[in-house]
């Protein structure tokens, strides 16, 4: 009789262990979605928002704009022994 009962705590801590892994995993994975963050690899323009502010916002377009660009090449850089002309 106690070995059924020594065998059903076991059984019972064993179960409840393996549920608290699997919320436990998946609150984890949730806070990992949470907290990505965009990739930094990648290419990004600044365009300044009035000329002579100073004042740089990111820009989603896909192409370089062909006209009123100029380069500032105080502001721009790359990484890992590249460079600008």
């Amino acid at each position: 009789m106690y070995k059924k009962i020594i065998v059903l705590i076991i059984l019972s801590i064993v179960t409840g262990l393996v549920i608290i892994n699997l919320v436990k995993t998946k609150v984890l994975e949730e806070e990992l979605i949470k907290k990505q963050v965009k990739n930094t690899n990648m290419l990004t323009m600044m365009l300044e928002t009035e000329v002579g502010t100073g004042n740089y916002e990111e820009v989603t377009q896909n192409e370089w704009p062909q006209d009123g660009y100029e380069f500032n090449a105080s502001l721009s850089r790359c990484e890992n022994g590249g460079t600008l002309s």
